[in-house]
């Protein structure tokens, strides 16, 4: 047993077997000694009749192994656990570990990174910063609580809950949750029609947008792009994210058409939000007849459909351009429901779809990959969802 030996000792003071647990050495250190078993217990097996006889190499070998596998195996949790109680990591600590490893090495899209940034940013202004291991289940009804007044929309709602979901399920995969994982309370969704802006808040958002675009000097720039957003967003389907990041030279009146694809500018990189979200869009006659006069006015310096009038970005990201829409319904008196810049894209979707334009053709300018996507969008009656899918189910027949 000369490998043994190196491994266990014999304290013939103590009576004890120990073994140096190399394993738990911490860097340049000498790894700890720790008790096995009493040495009369090691060293013989008791029998089923109360005898004791002597263990042979093979066995005293076996036996001394087992205990030094279990004795490790315990001395790692104990160190793990107190390893959590010592550190007492916070979820502000976490959520930034999370944000620094998990999420940037799953998603290379800066947008989508901004998005789980945002999810965390409301937990803790809901919430607060807490020991990771304390947390409560009333700390998720506050965050639904906070939510429910911060957002304009179920989908958005669910959308940050089940990013923090993500989350504490990563906490408790790497152990740093040791008791049980968190299961956060999601809000409670009903099938209906989407809440679009009516045409008459349509007229009123435009009248309103333009007339404070004609008679302020000092923001006229922030009210042309809200007309502007409100022109594509409405009758060119485009999502926030594609507005705020729109070159100038995507926009093209000879053919008629807006191009959504991936920009790089400088170290500013984005990229549409899913495959068939890079498209062409047409540009009507409404959105043509804007555009052949708002081009014109454009200073030598924009670069940007939504431009600061100095070659910059006019808004930080989405939720930027979106709290800038909600203001301007707040004092236009609107109801809460409907998403501020999403509610222009279902409204037009809807407007399309009622005028009898083929469901393929609508699914392709909004970007949609399935044509449920786009009826979900569509504010009707279930009866008329049917009757357009099954008239969607005919045109492939026939496509066929």
């Amino acid at each position: 047993m000369p490998k043994l030996r190196k491994l266990f000792t014999k304290d013939e003071k103590r009576g004890k077997y120990q073994a140096r647990f190399h394993e738990l050495a911490p860097p340049g250190g000498e790894s700890p000694k720790i008790d096995l078993c009493d040495i009369e217990e090691a060293e013989y097996k008791t029998l089923s009749d109360g005898q004791k006889r002597k263990r042979t190499d093979t066995e005293f070998s076996q036996y001394l192994t087992n205990l030094y596998n279990l004795k490790l195996i315990e001395v790692k949790e104990q160190r793990h656990r107190q390893t959590k109680i010592d550190d007492r990591i916070t979820v502000k600590d976490a959520i930034q570990l999370w944000l620094d490893n998990d999420v940037s090495d799953k998603t290379k899209k800066s947008n989508t990174n901004k998005e789980y940034t945002l999810s965390s940013n409301y937990y803790m202004e809901a919430v607060g910063d807490h020991p990771l291991e304390d947390f409560k289940p009333e700390y998720s009804l506050r965050f639904l609580s906070f939510l429910n007044k911060r957002c304009n929309s179920s989908h958005t709602i669910l959308k940050h809950v089940r990013q923090m979901q993500r989350f504490y399920t990563w906490a408790f995969e790497e152990g740093r949750l040791i008791e049980r994982p968190v299961k956060l309370t999601r809000p409670k969704t009903t099938l209906s029609d989407p809440q679009v802006y009516s045409q008459e808040q349509l007229d009123q958002q435009k009248t309103y947008f333009q007339k404070l675009a004609e008679e302020s000097k000092r923001y006229r720039q922030e009210y042309l792009n809200l007309v502007r957003a409100f022109m594509v967003g409405h009758y060119g389907l485009m999502r926030s994210g594609e507005m705020c990041y729109l070159p100038l030279t995507h926009i093209s009146l000879e053919t008629r058409s807006i191009e959504i694809k991936e920009i790089h500018k400088d170290e500013l990189s984005w990229s549409p939000k899913t495959t068939s979200s890079y498209r062409v869009v047409p540009i009507c006659d409404e959105l043509l007849e804007f555009l052949a006069q708002d081009l014109v006015s454009r200073s030598q310096f924009e670069y940007w459909y939504l431009d600061d009038g100095k070659g910059g970005r006019a808004y930080a990201g989405p939720s930027q351009l979106t709290h800038a829409v909600q203001r301007k319904n707040d004092k236009l008196g609107f109801p809460k429901g409907v998403d501020p810049i999403h509610g222009w894209r279902k409204s037009g979707i809807t407007r399309l779809l009622s005028d009898g334009l083929p469901l393929q053709l609508v699914q392709a300018i909004a970007g949609h990959s399935n044509p449920q996507t786009t009826m979900n969008h569509y504010a009707s009656k279930k009866e008329l969802l049917q009757t357009a899918l099954s008239a969607m189910n005919k045109f492939r027949r026939l496509d066929k």
